[in-house]
């Protein structure tokens, strides 16, 4: 597979959902309330000798990192009305056809302890 462009992102997403005066019958009589915030998107750029131009099938290791937030980091959460998610994505594009391929893999961001310690 001839490849124009990898592309590897770090991203936090907050997402929140409720229904107002829900009814009886399946939320159809109350209003609906959603918003989606972006926190973090960090797209790591693949050095140059890095740079893949073309893929045989299988898998590939690229390595790479991100450095997170010391402070003011919301940790992974998870509820019945929203949650707050951390993934990685990798994005291909092709450049034989007009394509683009992208993989998505959660990962969970913990609290800091010294947020935890009340002393």
């Amino acid at each position: 597979m001839e490849v124009s462009r990898v592309r590897i992102a770090l991203i936090c997403q907050a997402k929140t959902s409720w229904v107002e005066n829900p009814g009886l019958r399946h939320h159809r009589e109350g209003h609906t309330y959603s918003d989606r915030k972006t926190y973090i998107h960090f797209v790591y750029r693949i050095p140059d000798q890095l740079a893949l131009k073309h893929l045989e099938p299988g898998k590939h290791q690229i390595p790479f990192d991100f450095k997170l937030p010391v402070e003011d980091i919301a940790p992974s959460y998870e509820s019945d009305h929203g949650l707050i998610e951390y993934y990685l994505e990798v994005t291909i594009d092709k450049t034989t056809v007009d394509e683009v391929q992208t993989v998505r893999t959660g990962i969970t961001v913990k609290a800091p302890m010294r947020h935890n310690l009340h002393v």
